[in-house]
């Protein structure tokens, strides 16, 4: 979760772009879940094991005050706050 947070704050490296992207970018119209991440389509086990798959979906499932964080260390707090680390 923190790979794609950096990816969509800009922190991340390039190659990550594949694999994460806006809902609103997606469709011309707007939806509920316009700023969450599209989940990869993953047809067999393995595939849902994978960083993208587990990573968006886990991304995805966060309440809206921990993945609107203004820094990648208010991010990471509220993240161990909410996973009750």
């Amino acid at each position: 979760m923190c790979f794609i947070y950096k990816y969509l704050n800009g922190l991340a490296l390039a190659y990550l772009s594949e694999h994460a992207t806006l809902n609103r970018n997606l469709y011309q119209y707007q939806t509920r879940q316009a700023n969450d991440l599209e989940v990869p389509m993953a047809r067999t086990r393995s595939e849902q094991r994978t960083f993208c798959f587990q990573g968006v979906r886990d991304l995805n499932m966060l309440p809206s005050h921990v993945k609107n964080a203004s820094s990648y260390g208010q991010f990471r707090s509220r993240l161990n706050i909410e996973l009750g680390y």
